[in-house]
């Protein structure tokens, strides 16, 4: 979402905000919500709260793997071992490293939860074999590739859809649960038309963004056309 200045930082406030909520609800859930929010969570929005997580001492060994396969660790060894590495600011690679310095060696928590991405993991280990010549740029530690337990992972989205205060959390970070309330309806078009399911699910804040986004650009091109007038319009 493109904010105008004016609302530039109060659109990082609810950000920060809604970050704060989610640490202090996920410091009181289990490991199940915690690998379902690892899967579930916004990538646009939620890096951020998965470094947190992961920096936690009781954070269980499936949702660290989770998190850092989902990260994409192949495209930033491709890049180490090419010499192109230029990762700058990268919340993606921030997450990979947190996750290589802060466990060298297996979390000691461990519900014998199942790693819901290993085919991503595989696909690692079968390009440093085939493509690398055995060499691992990242030189990951063995534990990531697993074994990992068999209990699947579950679907806690009724749990936020239930609670009008979390439901809205979730929703300042780009992610619904539950069916759309009334003043939000679901897009129409059966095929799940982009840009009409991102007007139904944007927030009132949201909206009044876009349209006084609009309403500046509208100046400025009314401005520009005035700015022109002397040599192409009558005078």
């Amino acid at each position: 979402m493109i904010y105008p200045p004016s609302s530039e930082q109060d659109a990082i406030d609810r950000e920060q905000g809604a970050h704060d909520a989610l640490v202090a609800w996920l410091s009181n859930q289990p490991p199940e919500v915690w690998l379902w929010f690892a899967q579930s969570g916004n990538w646009d929005t939620c890096v951020p709260l998965f470094i947190w997580m992961v920096e936690q001492p009781a954070c269980d060994a499936a949702v660290v793997a989770t998190l850092f396969w989902e990260a994409g660790p192949s495209s930033f060894a491709a890049d180490i071992r090419a010499g192109t590495e230029d990762f700058g600011e990268s919340e993606y690679f921030e997450l990979i490293r947190t996750i290589l310095l802060a466990w060298p060696g297996r979390p000691p928590c461990d519900d014998g939860l199942k790693l819901p991405n290993a085919e991503n993991a595989a696909a690692y280990r079968a390009k440093v074999a085939n493509e690398w010549n055995g060499a691992d740029p990242l030189r990951l530690p063995e534990w990531l590739f697993g074994p990992f337990g068999a209990v699947e992972p579950a679907n806690f989205s009724q749990l936020v859809a239930s609670d009008d205060h979390l439901r809205e959390v979730f929703l300042r970070l780009g992610m619904w649960h539950g069916d759309a309330p009334p003043d939000r309806p679901a897009a129409a078009s059966p095929f799940g038309d982009p840009i009409a399911d991102m007007l139904a699910r944007e927030t009132p804040e949201e909206r009044r963004a876009r349209i006084a986004t609009g309403l500046v650009l509208l100046a400025l091109c009314a401005f520009a056309l005035y700015l022109m007038r002397g040599w192409w319009l009558p005078g």
